[in-house]
């Protein structure tokens, strides 16, 4: 039985004129490790992962969707993980309460809230609920005092959260806004929860930034969407509501935040009317913008796999740094799995373990100057700086860290 479907209508507009972008190899599904070598070789699942754009709207999205229970089920990333990623999520939450000022005891609904990191932030006074498919990160929200609804959000479960908790004052979904396999019933399950005068915040990794910067590690399974603004606005006005500000951040190498609203509730912010112009001056109105992506992506992966492949020849040991969501896309991208010896990784859930098709160990990060490979591949590609500072002695030592998304190049 196939663990995944091919959907090919637009997530936005169902359209069923889908234009394939940017081929892309099959690659390993992630977030899966295993106890032994052995079975993590037998649990090669290697699926499609082109990019396709709606000939319509223009939006950019995956149309081979991971079955829910697999990609979800024992979902590892927990976004209190890392110092970086609570600090964006404090900032996050404050852009949030700026659009909640006056209102009395705030209700807020954060969906795909994970951990629970992301609503300690609002003060105490407000009234938080999270939802959240991953069971042992649910389990662990509620534990720590986040109540957390462990379940996929949908129409049912949103009527469901109406009547043990009444609407809400804001709805928000933050990177988990690009895993909505179908947006239309997910966002007539945002209104259906929202008070009249209500906010839905969202956050994305922005496609302007995934095709200028060559973020290639946003590229995963989980991803079914990679959103930018001129095919969201068409899309919240078919629904009666309106996308009516944003902000730009860098998170992740470049991500948007967005606010919506029922229509006529707000006037269109500056920073919006300026990203939409922006957009258009740039092509993202058109169909044709991933076409020199596609020409630098090209060169790309001949310069990694040409180079690392000579390391390999010459006797030198490779490893990688970050058993990441991205490091799959990266590995199988470049041609480079079997040339992996390890994998280092700072999450103590992962480690001791085996990636599951590839086959290579996760380290303790804390091991990289014991194993010392000749050269490591910062798969964990947003926290390059972070990585390379917490492990000077390392480089001291002789050891060579090495981009490889977004850009390739030795350090």
């Amino acid at each position: 039985m196939s663990i995944y479907t091919s959907v090919r209508s637009c997530r936005l507009c169902s359209s069923k004129r889908l234009k394939k972008a940017v081929p892309m190899p099959e690659i390993q599904l992630t977030e899966k490790y295993f106890m032994t070598r052995e079975e993590a070789l037998n649990n090669a699942f290697k699926l499609p992962i082109d990019l396709y754009v709606c000939q319509e709207c223009c939006h950019a999205q995956i149309t081979d969707i991971v079955k829910k229970d697999i990609l979800w089920g024992d979902f590892t990333f927990w976004s209190g993980q890392t110092a970086k990623m609570r600090e964006h999520l404090l900032d996050v939450a404050t852009w949030t309460q700026k659009f909640l000022v006056g209102k009395d005891k705030p209700h807020v609904l954060d969906v795909g809230s994970n951990d629970g990191t992301f609503l300690k932030n609002f003060p105490s006074e407000y009234r938080v609920l999270g939802v959240d498919p991953a069971k042992d990160i649910a389990r662990h929200a509620n534990n720590d005092g986040v109540p957390t609804i462990c379940e996929f959000f949908d129409r049912d479960i949103a009527n469901q959260m109406i009547q043990n908790h009444g609407k809400f004052d804001s709805v928000t979904c933050l990177n988990a806004f690009a895993h909505c396999e179908d947006m239309n019933e997910f966002f007539d399950a945002i209104k259906n929860v929202l008070k009249p005068d209500g906010i839905f915040i969202f956050e994305a990794s922005y496609l302007l930034d995934i095709v200028n910067k060559m973020l290639l590690g946003t590229i995963i399974h989980e991803h079914m969407s990679h959103h930018h603004l001129l095919p969201l606005c068409t899309f919240f006005e078919k629904h009666g509501f309106e996308l009516f500000d944003i902000f730009n951040n860098d998170y992740q190498g470049g991500s948007v935040l967005g606010a919506v609203a029922a229509a006529g509730q707000h006037p269109m912010s500056n920073n919006l009317k300026n990203a939409l112009q922006k957009e258009r001056d740039l092509g993202f109105s058109s169909t044709n913008y991933f076409s020199d992506f596609n020409r630098r992506l090209t060169q790309l992966r001949y310069s990694v796999k040409s180079s690392i492949s000579h390391w390999k020849s010459s006797g030198s040991t490779i490893a990688a740094y970050g058993a990441s969501r991205s490091s799959p896309t990266l590995l199988s991208l470049f041609g480079i799995e079997e040339m992996i010896d390890c994998v280092f990784d700072d999450h103590a859930q992962k480690q001791g373990k085996f990636v599951g098709g590839q086959g290579f160990p996760v380290l303790n990060t804390k091991m990289l100057t014991e194993v010392m490979p000749d050269f490591t591949l910062v798969t964990a590609w947003s926290h390059l700086d972070v990585i390379i500072d917490k492990n000077k002695e390392y480089t001291e030592k002789g050891g060579k860290f090495v981009s490889i998304c977004p850009e390739f190049r030795v350090i």
